[in-house]
């Protein structure tokens, strides 16, 4: 998480509000995630929603300092590394959205609500995976920075078939 502070900010971006928006998303989610998580888990470790609270958490700090350093300095990155990084910034953001959907069907005890509800929770990680498995398919493999005023940093995917579509 650090690591992402320090580059975000000898990036400059453009305004002051951007990088307050920055520090938010390197600092801010995975503390405030992180904390509830914790605290959900230390109290009740089978209660599921603590854990999904420590997904994005454990996630999310190492994967934006990675993008953000490989965004500033690609050519100090071997090409594998940087293809693996572009690769996992291309979908991290599952890191966030998927524990949060299903934050909402099992909150709060852990459970679904109702029996019928049980199959939600594979069909939602195996969307997961089939998106994650279309993207590892694409031609070009492009660094997600986000909003960041910094450089496209693309690499042809070695097992890419699909053209991107955007």
């Amino acid at each position: 998480s650090l690591a992402g502070v320090g580059v975000t900010l000898t990036w400059q971006p453009a305004s002051l509000w951007q990088q307050a928006a920055n520090l938010m998303l390197i600092v801010g989610l995975p503390v405030a995630f992180g904390g509830v998580g914790a605290l959900i888990v230390t109290r009740r470790p089978q209660n599921r929603i603590g854990w999904l609270l420590l997904l994005p958490a454990l996630v999310s700090g190492p994967l934006e300092a990675a993008v953000r350093y490989a965004a500033v300095q690609p050519d100090r990155l071997p090409d594998s590394l940087l293809l693996l990084i572009a690769w996992l910034s291309s979908w991290g953001w599952l890191f966030l959205i998927l524990p949060l959907s299903l934050t909402l069907l099992l909150f709060p005890t852990g459970q679904p609500p109702s029996a019928r509800w049980n199959w939600l929770v594979p069909a939602t990680w195996l969307w997961a995976g089939l998106f994650i498995g279309l993207v590892s398919l694409l031609r070009e493999i492009r660094l997600n920075v986000g909003a960041l005023d910094m450089p496209l940093v693309s690499r042809p995917n070695p097992w890419g078939v699909l053209d991107d579509p955007i």
